[in-house]
């Protein structure tokens, strides 16, 4: 489990904080969220991933209409 310094260590790590799969996590690396694989060991700081969240789901898009 991640530290008190907020470091998320690994893939599953990752997933775990993020509630989602590898599918998905994938997809938003490739996205642009920030993600450091070193040696084949992926590590991400929750602040990071939160401020990635925060200006995505910042964004707008045209012509969809919320329920």
């Amino acid at each position: 489990m991640a530290d008190k310094s907020g470091l998320l260590e690994g893939k599953d790590e990752i997933m775990q904080f993020l509630h989602t799969t590898e599918y998905k996590l994938k997809k938003y690396v490739a996205m642009g969220m920030p993600v450091v694989i070193e040696d084949g060991r992926w590590l991400a700081h929750k602040d990071n991933i939160d401020e990635f969240f925060k200006a995505y789901t910042r964004r707008k898009f045209e012509g969809i209409i919320p329920d």
